[in-house]
C-alpha cells in the first residue's frame, strides 16, 4: 500500500508541474518584415569572386557587382566595413546607382603595401535599411585575397603520361620563397606547385592531392595525388628535369599511376 501511495504522489506531482508549465507557455506568432516600396532591396550578386590572387606590383584590385531589386531613382546607399585585414582594403564609402539600373559596380583597390602572401580577408555589408531580406542574394560579401608576385624562372617542356602529349611550359618562382609554380598545367586557372631548393633532389609538391582541372568525358572530375616520395617525384640535375609520380583517379576508380616531367631549357634571365 505504501508502494502505491508512492507512486499516486509522484504521478500527481507530475501532472501538476505539465499543466503549470502549459500555463506558463505562450504561443506567440512573430509577424514577417516588412518591405517598404521605397527601399532598394541591395546585395551583393552571388555571381561575385570570393577568392582572389593578385599580383601587388599590378595595382592590384577586386571588382564586385552589387544588385537592387527596385530600380527606380538613383540611390547612393553606405557600404558597411565589417572586416578589412590590416586596412589593406581601399573601401569606397558609398556605392551608386543610377536611376533604373538594377546594377552597379564596386571596385576597391588594394593599398600599397599591403601584406604579401598571407590571406586578407574583407567582409562587407549594407544597412538594414537598404536591404530586402526575400531577395536571392545577400546583403553580406565576405572574399579572400593573397597578394603573390611570381617571377619566370625557366622555360621547359612538360611531358604528360597520363595525356601522351608534351608542351612547352613556363616555370615560375614566388618571389622570395622556394616555391614554384607550373601555371595552367592542363586546365586554364588550375596550377601545380611544389617546394624545391636549387639543385636538390627532393621536390614536394603544395598539395599532393588536387583536382586537375580535367573533366573525363565518362567520368567527370579527374584528381591527381603527387607522390612526395624523392625516389618517384625529384629533380635530376644532370638532365635539368623534374619528375613528378601522380595518381589519376576518379569516382569510379583509378587509371594508376604515371610519371610526368618537367623538363628544364633555358633558364630565366
Amino acid at each position: 500500500m505504501m508502494y502505491n501511495k508512492i507512486i499516486i504522489a509522484v504521478f500527481a506531482l507530475f501532472i501538476g508541474l505539465t499543466f503549470s508549465c502549459e500555463d506558463e507557455y505562450v504561443d506567440t506568432v512573430e509577424p514577417s518584415p516588412v518591405v517598404g516600396a521605397d527601399v532598394p532591396g541591395l546585395a551583393f550578386s552571388n555571381e561575385n569572386t570570393t577568392s582572389f590572387e593578385l599580383d601587388p606590383a599590378q595595382n592590384p584590385s577586386i571588382t564586385l557587382t552589387v544588385t537592387r531589386n527596385n530600380a527606380s531613382g538613383s540611390v547612393d546607399a553606405p557600404v558597411v566595413v565589417v572586416e578589412n585585414t590590416e586596412n589593406s582594403f581601399e573601401v569606397p564609402s558609398t556605392v551608386s546607382f543610377a536611376s533604373g539600373a538594377d546594377t552597379a559596380t564596386l571596385v576597391i583597390p588594394v593599398k600599397e603595401g599591403a601584406p604579401t602572401a598571407t590571406p586578407l580577408t574583407l567582409k562587407l555589408k549594407f544597412e538594414e535599411a537598404y536591404v530586402n531580406p526575400y531577395t536571392e542574394n545577400y546583403p553580406v560579401y565576405v572574399g579572400e585575397l593573397t597578394l603573390i608576385k611570381w617571377d619566370k624562372y625557366a622555360d621547359g617542356t612538360y611531358n604528360s603520361a597520363f595525356f601522351e602529349t608534351s608542351w612547352d611550359q613556363e616555370l615560375l618562382r614566388q618571389e622570395g620563397s622556394n616555391i614554384y609554380r607550373l601555371k595552367d598545367v592542363f586546365a586554364p586557372g588550375v596550377h601545380y606547385e611544389f617546394e624545391w631548393e636549387e639543385g636538390a633532389v627532393e621536390v614536394t609538391p603544395l598539395p599532393g592531392v588536387q583536382l586537375s582541372g580535367y573533366d573525363h568525358a565518362t567520368y567527370g572530375p579527374v584528381t591527381t595525388t603527387t607522390s612526395a616520395n624523392p625516389e618517384a617525384t625529384n629533380y635530376d640535375a644532370e638532365t635539368s628535369t623534374f619528375s613528378f609520380l601522380r595518381k589519376w583517379t576518379v569516382s569510379a576508380g583509378s587509371f594508376g599511376e604515371l610519371v610526368d616531367t618537367y623538363v628544364i631549357t633555358e633558364l630565366a634571365e
